[in-house]
């Protein structure tokens, strides 16, 4: 279990010390930004209940792409070794 502690904060320092995170993270939190208030405007003019589910919806589905962009570094590092 040591060892995989080890492993797991060694490849989150890596991803940290990259441009790739933080572009990543960054793209994740514009476009989130962006659907919550296109979302929120839309229901403000059709007068519907606020709600959060739009966006969370959106969010498993931006997440789906944004989880494959972060783990092919590390496949792409496998399969040189």
């Amino acid at each position: 279990m040591r060892n995989l502690f080890a492993i797991a904060k060694r490849e989150i320092q890596s991803y940290l010390v990259s441009p790739v995170a933080y572009l990543v993270t960054a793209a994740f939190l514009l476009v989130s930004a962006l659907y919550f208030w296109l979302t929120l405007d839309w229901m403000v003019q059709y007068r519907e209940v606020p709600t959060m589910r739009y966006t969370v919806e959106f969010m498993i589905v931006v997440f789906v792409f944004a989880a494959p962009l972060l783990t092919m570094r590390l496949l792409a590092q496998e399969r040189r070794m």
